[in-house]
């Protein structure tokens, strides 16, 4: 489960950075509907992944009522308002910002497809494969450092030969 939670911050916040740099590009080259068109789609794409995020860990657990189902069925009729203010505010500002706005809805599924194509052309190749697989070398806290030498400790004293008790003469 923890593998999935950091898969869904990066793409989160490499959207995000996506998104600003994209949008920031935009107004700079003066395209000012188109930015702001832009935006409008990735921060309803954003806010489509976060709700998830916190929806479906929340709703699914094991031991979760029946009715989750129906719960996310209601999370997700509410949040058809939000997409339909923002894409209203996107297509009065004209053609141009609602065609930005649909290629900023297509971010999050776009950084996604990406992030996958990508890691599947690294497995892929031996090179690049080994290139990702290197890591800095993990450090021990020091109560881990301290409970594997106590561990040790207790090793060495349980190898040391155990004296023989003293041989009592048979009783006939």
């Amino acid at each position: 489960m923890m593998r999935h939670h950091n898969q869904t911050v990066r793409t989160f916040f490499h959207s995000l950075l996506v998104a600003v740099v994209v949008a920031a590009g935009l107004l700079v080259f003066r395209r000012f509907t188109w930015g702001a068109g832009f935006a409008i789609g990735s921060a309803l794409s954003l806010f489509s992944l976060l709700s998830l995020r916190l929806a479906i860990p929340n709703l699914f657990y094991k031991g979760a009522p029946k009715y989750s189902s129906g719960l996310l069925q209601l999370l997700l009729l509410m949040k058809l308002p939000i997409y339909a203010i923002g894409l209203y505010f996107a297509t009065r500002m004209g053609s141009a910002a609602a065609f930005a706005a649909f290629l900023g809805c297509c971010l999050v599924p776009g950084i996604i497809s990406i992030g996958t194509i990508a890691k599947a052309f690294i497995e892929s190749n031996r090179t690049l494969k080994s290139l990702h697989a290197v890591h800095a070398p993990v450090t021990l806290a020091p109560e881990v450092e301290d409970l594997n030498r106590r561990v040790a400790v207790i090793k060495a004293g349980a190898q040391e030969p155990a004296a023989l008790p003293i041989q009592a003469p048979a009783i006939r």
